[in-house]
């Protein structure tokens, strides 16, 4: 029985103690060394419970994270944030902090050498997964069958995702008064099939935008809780992507009933 998820977690008790001093001196690096670690743990977690197809991608990204947190070690040790071993030796653990276990060192190895193995077997071997070189294609035993069920809780998802952004976006409240205007007006004017068209298109265009900014900006905040000059410039360009579609819904909206408002004066 393979022992990759409990390898991964020695790995996170190991490095503990490392990201506190690292912390000390530049807690931007450690908050990516305790991301990555953690990120090696959850995704052999969740590859174990995957299908053929997203066990194999799972891994590979565990790999990815292994690799992050073997990068991140070396630019600690390159920083002088974390002693490096004084006289080289030979083996894989070579190329890691003294601090770290030699065990541990193997491990990050094996996974950024060679992603289809897990770290080690409960004899301390390290086999090799049942998986090939093959692109990674779905077979007709992989593909879930379709469920009513499983349906329903996606739009049960989707609807908790539009409660979240209307309870926690301000600009989703201007624009449900604005879409409540425009749709009050529209009634009013009595329009056409295709002016409502126009509308209707110009309103879900701007609602989308707001939605996936919104989760744009989540995920930033998620991946990097500290102010990041990029993180800042990429959440100013999603925001920019609001204004553009705000701004020609209010053209088309202009367009639309502006000369139905003319004939009442």
């Amino acid at each position: 029985m393979f022992q990759a998820a409990e390898l991964s977690f020695e790995l996170i008790e190991e490095l503990r103690p490392l990201v506190s001093r690292i912390r000390a001196v530049d807690r931007g690096l450690a908050d990516q060394l305790m991301r990555a670690a953690s990120s090696v743990a959850l995704n052999i977690a969740k590859g174990r419970s995957s299908d053929a197809g997203n066990r194999r991608a799972r891994y590979f990204t565990a790999a990815g994270s292994a690799d992050e947190s073997r990068a991140a070690l070396c630019v600690a040790v390159g920083w002088r944030h974390i002693q490096a071993a004084e006289e080289p030796s030979t083996g894989p653990a070579s190329r890691y902090p003294l601090e770290v276990d030699a065990s541990v060192a193997i491990a990050l190895h094996d996974f950024s050498i060679n992603p289809s193995r897990t770290p080690r077997a409960s004899d301390g071997t390290v086999e090799p997964m049942p998986a090939t070189d093959a692109p990674i294609t779905a077979s007709a035993g992989d593909v879930r069958r379709f469920s009513f069920r499983a349906r329903l809780r996606s739009f049960i998802c989707a609807g908790r995702g539009i409660v979240t952004m209307l309870a926690s976006q301000h600009n989703a409240w201007i624009h449900a008064g604005a879409t409540g205007a425009v749709i009050a007006l529209g009634l009013a004017l009595q329009l056409g099939r295709w002016e409502w068209v126009a509308l209707v298109l110009a309103t879900a265009s701007v609602w989308t935008a707001e939605a996936l900014n919104t989760a744009f900006e989540f995920l930033c905040d998620a991946t990097s809780p500290e102010f990041h000059p990029l993180v800042a410039k990429a959440k100013d360009v999603a925001a920019g992507a609001v204004l553009i579609c705000v701004l020609g819904a209010i053209t088309i909206a202009a367009l639309v009933l502006v000369p139905r408002l003319g004939w009442l004066f």
